[in-house]
């Protein structure tokens, strides 16, 4: 489904052996991979598609400073839980992005564009309120806390 994905996408043939580790792309500012996975169960392997779009990175080191914005991620996280397939995470490498696990049974590349677009939508809608909240903190604060996101400098001290 990747190969027939990106063929779609840019018109140039490709193999499934050269998309078979995932593919990655940027959109609008963002960052979006997707990669094939599965799991074992007991009837059987479910394969799926994890599609991963990369907003910012996070400066844990600031993390009082931090506290109220990553508390405002876990309650979206909450919220949306029943609303949408979209997680927010945060990974090791200190990088806040949203993620969605795609079945691959019945999956289409339409489905997987529209998930993609999806993902990209979101992620923009997110970086939108991260900022906001990362201003709502204002002062020198404000601005230590842009830095530690990677973000230019929207705050002034």
């Amino acid at each position: 489904m990747c190969a027939a994905f990106l063929e779609r996408l840019g018109g140039l043939p490709v193999t499934s052996e050269e998309v078979e580790e995932g593919f990655e792309f940027e959109s609008q500012g963002l960052r979006a991979r997707i990669e094939p996975g599965s799991d074992e169960l007991d009837d059987g392997a479910e394969r799926y598609l994890l599609i991963t779009v990369a907003i910012c990175t996070i400066d844990l080191e600031h993390g009082a400073q931090l506290s109220e914005q990553l508390l405002m991620l876990a309650r979206l996280n909450h919220i949306s839980r029943r609303q949408h397939l979209w997680v927010t995470a945060i990974d090791e490498s200190q990088q806040l992005s949203l993620i969605r696990r795609m079945p691959m049974e019945g999956a289409s590349v339409e489905s997987l564009e529209k998930a993609i677009v999806e993902g990209l939508t979101r992620a923009q809608s997110l970086l939108q309120l991260w900022k906001t909240a990362i201003e709502s903190a204002g002062g020198p604060a404000g601005a230590e806390l842009s830095s530690a996101l990677g973000m230019p400098a929207i705050l002034k001290a």
